[in-house]
Order: C-alpha cells, then sequence, then structure tokens
C-alpha cells in the first residue's frame, strides 16, 4: 500500500468493529453466566440480576451500532464513492488513493470504482 493513502472514512468502519467486539465480550460473558446459574449457590439472584443487565446492555449496544454508527460508515462511503467517481464535494471525510484506477469522472469510474469497492472489500 501507498504511504501517502488515506482514508478518513475507516476511522468510522473501526468504530463500528470495536463496538461490535464489545457486543461480543458481553454476549460471551452473558453465556459463561447462564453456565454458571445451572449450579445452586448463596448469591444466586445477584448473578441473575447481572445477567439480565448483561442481556439488556447487549441489545442497546447492538441496536445502536447496527441503527446508527454502521449506517453513518456505510453512508459515508457511499459519499466518497461519488466524490470520487464524478468530482463532485458530497463528503467532509477525505479519501486519497482508495481507488486506484486513474480514469477521469464518469460514469466509467463510478463502475470501476465500485469494482473496485465490492472487488477489494475484504482485506
Amino acid at each position: 500500500m501507498n504511504s501517502d493513502r488515506k482514508d478518513e472514512i475507516q476511522e468510522l468502519y473501526d468504530r463500528t468493529n470495536k463496538i461490535s467486539n464489545l457486543g461480543n465480550i458481553l454476549f460471551l460473558l452473558n453465556i459463561i453466566i447462564s453456565f454458571i446459574l445451572i449450579f445452586d449457590f448463596e448469591y444466586k439472584s445477584i448473578i441473575i440480576i447481572i445477567s439480565i443487565i448483561l442481556t439488556i446492555g447487549y441489545v442497546i449496544l447492538t441496536n445502536i451500532n447496527e441503527i446508527y454508527f454502521s449506517n453513518l460508515a456505510e453512508n459515508e462511503r457511499r459519499k466518497s464513492l461519488i466524490k470520487e467517481s464524478f468530482g463532485v464535494n458530497t463528503t467532509l471525510r477525505e479519501t486519497k488513493n482508495y481507488y486506484n484506477n486513474s480514469e477521469e469522472p464518469s460514469i466509467e469510474k463510478l463502475g470501476l470504482n465500485c469494482y473496485e469497492s465490492a472487488f477489494l472489500q475484504k482485506r
């Protein structure tokens, strides 16, 4: 990769991934607590309350991530695609050398950029 490559939108995807990882940790903790609850012990009611709080926290966190943060990142990526394809300023976030074709701004460049995004989406 080029050292002069700049992608401010990747920061939004990184935030989404961090929140998703936190949600996965809450989910795994809840699974572990569920297995602990199989046994009978003195403080079982406190563990049940912790399990309920973790479940509510997981649901809230994953919904906020999917509804807001993930959509924000995807919308900014689409705006960047239009900006890079047609030379129209549609977003304040900057991407430099994200798309590596040398086509002039046109519908053909949009097609090439869409292909690059789809083909190189997973690194």
